[in-house]
């Protein structure tokens, strides 16, 4: 969405009346087509408009690009497969054309992504607020980002909280109603972000660690930019009595605002906690390995892996054959190393029989080679 699709046409950036002319007209043909058409409200203090944006869910009949292209009266369309949002160029009486750019959403997220849409900047200016306390917003929801799991797994680290936006204001401490009443000027905007109840001067200082997103965010989007580098500096009275939270009370009023967040968090902190057992336990088994130069490592964790059980009554066992051909990085038998005594067991095994796997992960290993060599 910004009003380039069309390198062969002439869309010059709208004046305020003409865009609401023509968004107004839009929104009359697309209610024909779906149950659910929004124009999201701009940033307030925009001069002119470079497209005209629209979000829809709810498709009645159906509809095509060309239908969509018919009910509009544009001359041409622009989509990239696998995009939910598809260009639509509008003829203007001065031969130019406009850019109307229409974004076909789930119908259970249509709120949300509308609400991450609105008033230009102001989801752009929260989202960089919300990053140092381990909050993070996309087209899906808000979710609370856990510290542990952060820095090796992003995906496994989000925890969903909500894809309300109502309720989300809510939780962070925004105001619902003034929200709804709408802003008029980007100043509102920006003093209605700040007012965050998890807001304060420790998470602004944050605000200076930039990422690459953030300096592209300053080279494109004006809105952002005079907030954070010109607003934000120019009003350190808004952080006055604030409460200083740090991302770990956040995270735990996160988990009682949404109790439904509560299961997640946990399962995804004993399967975390579970890998960091089982790294712990293939580091202390290579460890008992004496280090000399006439073996490799590797052969003996991978016969560990593909030979070795833990028989009930026989204890800790080497097979003749493979109980596992196709090896992992997770052996069978790690299910059974639960205690700090289980692994010292296990070890002490190792200890004492790892030049045995050794041998047998050798010749199984040239036995294969020589089968290759028959191919």
């Amino acid at each position: 969405m910004g009003g380039n699709a069309f390198a062969h046409l002439n869309c010059p950036r709208l004046p305020h009346n003409l865009y609401h002319t023509l968004r107004t007209q839009c929104q009359s043909a697309l209610e024909g087509l779906y149950t659910k058409v929004k124009s999201p409200p701009v940033g307030p203090s925009k001069r002119d408009h470079g497209d005209i944006d629209f979000l829809v869910a709810g498709p009645k009949h159906s509809p095509s690009a060309e239908t969509i292209l018919k009910a509009l009266g544009a001359t041409t369309y622009l989509h990239t497969s696998g995009s939910s949002t598809t260009h639509f160029a509008i003829p203007l009486p001065d031969g130019n054309h406009a850019q109307v750019d229409l974004h076909v959403c789930p119908d259970n997220s249509f709120h949300w992504e509308l609400f991450m849409q609105s008033y230009g900047d102001l989801l752009q200016i929260l989202g960089v607020l919300n990053r140092p306390l381990g909050l993070t917003a996309d087209n899906r929801g808000l979710y609370i980002r856990i510290p542990e799991i952060e820095p090796s797994n992003k995906k496994k680290a989000m925890v969903s909280l909500t894809a309300d936006a109502n309720v989300a204001m809510r939780f962070l401490g925004l105001d619902v109603l003034k929200y709804s009443n709408g802003f008029s000027t980007n100043e509102q905007v920006f003093e209605w972000c700040m007012a965050g109840r998890f807001y304060g001067p420790v998470v602004a200082s944050k605000v200076n660690n930039e990422t690459h997103n953030d300096r592209v965010r300053y080279r494109k989007r004006e809105m952002f930019t005079a907030c954070m580098k010109e607003w934000l500096p120019a009003h350190p009275e808004v952080w006055s009595g604030r409460k200083l939270w740090t991302r770990e009370e956040v995270l735990a009023e996160a988990l009682e605002y949404f109790p439904d967040a509560r299961h997640i968090y946990h399962q995804a902190m004993s399967e975390y906690n579970q890998e960091l057992w089982e790294v712990s336990v293939l580091k202390a088994v290579r460890e008992a390995v004496p280090l000399t130069v006439e073996y490799k490592a590797g052969d003996v964790m991978r016969g560990l892996k593909r030979f070795v059980t833990l028989d009930p009554d026989a204890g800790w066992t080497l097979h003749p054959n493979a109980t596992q051909e196709n090896i992992v990085r997770r052996p069978v038998w790690m299910t059974h190393i639960t205690t700090e005594t289980d692994k010292a067991r296990l070890c002490e095994w190792v200890s004492q029989h790892w030049s045995e796997v050794r041998e047998q992960e050798k010749e199984r290993a040239e036995a294969k080679k020589a089968e290759r060599m028959l191919v």
